[in-house]
């Protein structure tokens, strides 16, 4: 059996918690701005194309489930200010931290297949009545 000898470890630092701690709420607000725009800018397109009140609405609101995102950020940035890295529990103390990511997650894949249930809310199960009388499958009772 062979044996490399790798030398010694490079020297590394570990980077400063106040450095974390920057680069992670520089990176939650980008995440955040982010969000927001793109939970809000549709509704400007959506009333350009001079669609009914009601669609507008339905629109509005499926697209703006990604505002639940923000919320959901929101309270991770909270859970992870008063996080405590020296804590002897840290994978206890992290959970909330890690909840709140998931939701936020979730919430991401919920907007983004959101629209998709407008004709379902829109139409109420009349598309599947419309089929049948398209095909002959409703058949006529005064016949």
């Amino acid at each position: 059996m062979a044996y490399v000898n790798i030398g010694e470890p490079p020297k590394s630092l570990c980077i400063l918690p106040g450095k974390q701690s920057a680069d992670r709420d520089s990176n939650e607000a980008l995440g955040m701005f982010s969000d927001t725009l793109l939970a809000i800018f549709p509704t400007f397109i959506i009333w350009r194309l001079h669609r009914s009140t009601v669609e507008w609405t339905i629109v509005s609101i499926l697209i703006g489930l990604g505002l639940l995102a923000v919320l959901a950020r929101m309270f991770k940035i909270v859970t992870l200010k008063s996080f405590d890295i020296t804590s002897e529990n840290t994978v206890g103390d992290m959970m909330p931290a890690f909840i709140w990511t998931r939701i936020e997650e979730i919430d991401h894949i919920i907007a983004a297949c959101a629209p998709l249930l407008k004709l379902p809310i829109e139409w109420n199960g009349q598309p599947l009545l419309l089929a049948w009388e398209i095909t002959g499958a409703v058949v006529n009772s005064e016949n």
